[in-house]
Parts: C-alpha cells; structure tokens; sequence
C-alpha cells in the first residue's frame, strides 16, 4: 500500500508541475487546446466498479501505461518526462508468469491459445505428455544464410495468415510445420522450453515476434550442424541475420528431454542456456518494443515440445 501511494503521489506531482513549467521562460508552447480535450478523466482502480481494488498496483500499474502510450501518441509530454515515467511504473511493475502449458489434455493444441500456422501438430500422452511434430527431413543446404532467411520469413509470414485449427498440410506439403501463442509481453522476458527430437532432426525455430512481420528474436536448433544453436534478429525491412552461435554440435541422438532457457533484460542483453549451461551471452537492441507472441517452426525432423513457460510483464 505504501509502494501504490508513493507511485501515485509521484505521478500527480509530476502532472501537476507541468501547468507551472508553462509559466518559465524558455518553456515550450502548452499544449495546444483541441488535443489536451482529447483526455477524459481517469478511472483509476478506485473509481472504476470491478476493475480494481485499493492496492491493486498490478491495476494501476497497467493503467499508466496506458495513459503513457496515449500521451506518446499524442506528444502530449516530453519525451524524456514520459522515458522517466515508464521507468518509474516499470520499478513496480514485478515480472510474473504470462504464459504456460505443458500439453496434459486433448488430442490438438488448445485453439484459444494456439494458432496453428503450418502442418501438424498433436498431442501425444506416452512416454509422458506434450505436443508432437513431425516433417520429413530433407536434402539441401539448411545453413546458408539465404535458407535462414527463407525459414524465418515463412514462419514470420505464417503468422499473419493461419490455416487454423484445421491440421492440414501446408502449401509446400510435409517441407514445414508451424504454431504460434498470440500473447504480448515486454521486452524484456524469460522463456523456458522442453522438449525432444528424433535421430533425424534437421531444424526447430523457437521466436518470439510482433504481428505484421515488425520482427522478431529466433532461436534455431540444428543438431547436425557445426554450431547447434543459432540465435537471428529479423529487423523489418532488412535481411534477417545472425547474431550469436554455440559453440560445437548440439546433437541429442534422440535421446532425453533437455531444458532451454532464453532470458532477455531491459538493455536487450541475452542469456541462452541448455540443460543449465550457459551457451549464449550477446546483447541486440535491434527490437526495444513489447513482442506479440511466441512462435515454433518445425522444418524437419521429430519433435515433442514437453512445456513452454514465459515470464515477463504483460501488455
């Protein structure tokens, strides 16, 4: 209680000193008369009936920022007051658990969670549950960076038209397989993943992206490769491109399910570990806005995802 008060108290004194900055020299036109109209009075969690509770802070904390995002639209502040300001909301703004499944019922992906974008995908209970994918290996240079280009593209252009829930072959029959989670998180995020692959798997993509192709972080396991593991940046309007590798193979042989996990902090520093290992340490701030969504990509091979948990602060 005493954290929401002081982050309201501040917010208040912030807003109120902007009519008195108006009267010092050298100070910025006010805002002109027809946009500062355009805002209504808030409705915070202690008028708003069912919204919130005294203390929510979660409540106000997702309030501001959309007050901010509004004003950010409208230039309606400073942008250095408004930088200040998210950073103030984001030191009460804890990371929680946005998103988890471990595939322990049915025999499809949950359609409320999940878009089928390509190929099939299923459940499977035995040896223990989690969700199966499988497309035939095939013969050509998976590791060019004209065919990781392609990869990512494909599954970044899937994701704005899904077959949906229909589990039919894509157009380039069983060449790739994909599904995606629409939920939005920020920037910075922790992603946990399970998973197995067969003897012949050639490529699994794991990303995180933003709707309307504006991007994306991928992960690629490729176990016959070189280098196991690589991590891409796609950058609207440019080529996609990688920006960290593992070192040596990271073939399973198809045996044991093995733990991923991809950390991202606030300065766009990325960890990457397996089985615990650290494999990846690089920082890319080529994407700073919140993601949409995490996606898979199956370009061949036998996987069984066994859980997929992200954590971050929800948008």
């Amino acid at each position: 209680m005493k954290r929401l008060t002081l982050l309201a108290s501040a917010l208040a004194l912030a807003l109120l000193a902007l009519p008195l900055l108006a009267l010092l020299p050298g100070t910025p036109a006010p805002i002109p008369m027809a946009l500062a109209d355009d805002y209504q009075p808030w409705q915070g969690p202690y008028n708003s009936p069912g919204t919130g509770q005294p203390g929510d802070i979660q409540q106000l904390v997702k309030q501001l920022r959309q007050l901010i995002a509004k004003a950010e639209k409208a230039k309606a502040a400073d942008p250095k007051f408004l930088r200040d300001l998210k950073n103030l909301t984001d030191s009460y703004d804890v990371p929680s658990q946005i998103f988890f499944d471990n595939f322990s019922s049915g025999q499809y992906p949950d359609s409320r969670r999940w878009n089928v974008t390509a190929g099939n995908w299923r459940i499977v209970t035995q040896p223990s549950p989690g969700l199966a994918t499988r497309v035939g290996t095939q013969q050509y240079g998976q590791y060019s960076n004209n065919n990781n280009q392609n990869v990512l593209t494909g599954l970044l252009g899937a994701l704005i038209a899904p077959q949906g829930n229909t589990q039919s072959q894509n157009q380039q029959g069983n060449g790739y397989a994909g599904i995606s989670a629409p939920v939005a998180f920020s920037n910075a995020f922790s992603l946990h993943i399970e998973f197995s692959a067969s003897n012949d798997a050639q490529r699994l993509d794991m990303g995180v992206y933003r709707n309307n192709s504006d991007g994306g972080y991928f992960l690629s396991y490729m176990p016959t490769a070189p280098r196991g593991l690589m991590l891409s940046v796609a950058v609207p309007g440019q080529a996609s491109s990688a920006i960290a590798y593992s070192q040596g193979s990271l073939n399973f042989n198809g045996q044991g399910t093995h733990a991923l996990d991809w950390k991202r902090d606030r300065d766009g520093r990325m960890i990457v570990a397996l089985d615990g290992q650290q494999i990846m340490n690089v920082t890319d701030t080529s994407l700073r806005k919140p993601f949409d969504g995490f996606a898979l990509g199956n370009s061949g091979g036998f996987y069984i995802i066994r859980s997929v948990a992200i954590t971050g602060r929800s948008y």
